[in-house]
């Protein structure tokens, strides 16, 4: 009897559970208890100058990750707080230890009820010492991925928009087919004030159809960065390349490995690359448990076991990365940042599309037939995209060089108290803002 009913009990809490999360009950219940503690507790400090408050994607073994925060540091001037899952989510420069505050909040995005309430609290208090919040966008705001995590990356804007502080998305993407919450979230963020970013003209005209109020058209943010690191690490990946051969960066996503092999595919491709005198560098672009590149990079290598290949095996900073992209012919990636910094140093790249989210990517620099669909074909795909940029190279290099200097141009209007550079008051003509 005693287990008959623990077991209701656990069925009945379990499906309460689910229909508050289903029905938006979750996000109602600690939206009320943060307005009452909002309403007792209101925002009574004066903000510092030039303080602002940045709260990044999760971070920790992945360079695109990486990227985004290091090019939102490089582009803002003064102090920054910066709201992390875990201490050792992201590198940090000690030329920036001075001007940094790094604060960790486990529950402020990944936690349900009152655990995430608590760290709402104390981003709250943080909040009110600060005259910005930007939310790295990224992939991660149309709830495809997690959706918790989005609506609650949500109501920190809400929370920051009512306490006056210049609140944005930068540069993001947005799926096709967004989750129900995560579009009515969207929709009421931008109506409250929040300045909506979007970092490509296809995810703008998706959001614009939805009627989401401050849109803004820009680019990826990691466009706005330009430094570069010859380090040790990358002079021992240069050595390995024989002396007057061209080389090809190549990367495989874990995450696209998780829904079938993709061995044949690459090895397919780098025998091509091969076969026009190009070495192959294989760089995985994140390494972390669950869909980690460098797991599918060793497949491949030991595949193939030949000799005018090599893998890199450990993660690598986004400069050494980019140092790595100007000096290669081309670049094949399943991750679409390692595409991006490929871009922003005009280097050539074919990008596997996942998520819907490289499409407009590839539109805004007109290489459309460069972009092979993680879902349909992969090793003809490739194959097919590796053709076309070799038998166009010379018009292909033109149109991601002229391309690329707007991209640049468009990523500096995502930051908060940025100078407007010269060029800022023709982009907006050209995009209607």
């Amino acid at each position: 009897m005693a287990t008959t009913v623990k077991t209701l009990l656990r069925t009945a809490l379990r499906r309460a559970r689910q229909f508050l999360d289903e029905s938006y009950g979750s996000a109602r219940v600690s939206s009320v208890l943060e307005h009452l503690w909002r309403d007792n507790r209101p925002f009574t400090g004066t903000p510092k100058p030039t303080r602002h408050l940045l709260l990044p994607p999760p971070g920790r073994g992945n360079i695109g990750d990486q990227a985004m925060v290091e090019a939102f540091l490089e582009n803002v001037e003064g102090d920054v707080v910066v709201i992390v899952k875990a201490s050792d989510s992201f590198v940090f420069d000690a030329n920036d230890s001075s001007r940094l505050t790094i604060v960790a909040m486990p529950n402020l995005i990944y936690g349900r009820w009152f655990r995430q309430l608590i760290d709402l609290r104390k981003f709250h208090k943080i909040a009110d010492t600060c005259t910005s919040y930007s939310v790295i966008g990224a992939d991660i705001m149309d709830g495809a991925y997690n959706e918790l995590a989005s609506i609650n990356r949500y109501r920190t804007l809400s929370v920051a928009i009512r306490a006056g502080l210049d609140s944005r998305i930068l540069g993001f993407s947005w799926n096709s087919e967004p989750t129900s919450r995560a579009r009515a979230a969207m929709i009421e963020c931008g109506h409250s004030g929040v300045k909506i970013l979007a970092r490509d003209p296809v995810s703008y005209n998706r959001l614009e159809s939805l009627g989401v109020e401050n849109l803004s058209l820009v680019a990826d943010t990691v466009f706005a960065d330009s430094r570069v690191m010859v380090s040790d690490r990358v002079l021992n990946i240069l050595d390995r390349i024989p002396f007057g051969k061209s080389f090809a960066l190549v990367n495989a996503s874990g995450l696209v490995g998780r829904s079938g092999s993709q061995v044949q595919a690459y090895s397919r491709l780098i025998s091509s690359l091969q076969s026009r005198d190009l070495f192959v560098v294989l760089l995985p672009h994140v390494i972390r448990p669950g869909g980690s590149d460098l797991v599918e990079c060793r497949s491949i290598q030991a595949a193939l076991r030949i000799e005018d290949l090599y893998l890199v095996s450990e993660l690598l900073r986004p400069s050494e990365v980019r140092q790595l992209a100007d000096r290669c012919h081309l670049v094949v990636s399943g991750r679409m940042h390692l595409s991006v910094i490929a871009l922003s140093v005009d280097t050539p790249a074919i990008t596997v599309a996942t998520q819907g989210k490289v499409e407009g990517l590839a539109q805004m620099f007109k290489i459309q037939d460069l972009t092979v669909s993680s879902e349909g074909d992969l090793e003809s795909g490739l194959e097919h995209a590796l053709q076309t940029f070799f038998s166009a190279e010379p018009s292909i290099r033109a149109e991601i060089a002229d391309n690329g200097s707007r991209a640049r141009l468009l990523a500096y209007k995502n930051f908060p108290g940025r100078a407007p550079q010269s060029s800022d008051a023709r982009l907006d003509r050209a995009n209607g803002g």
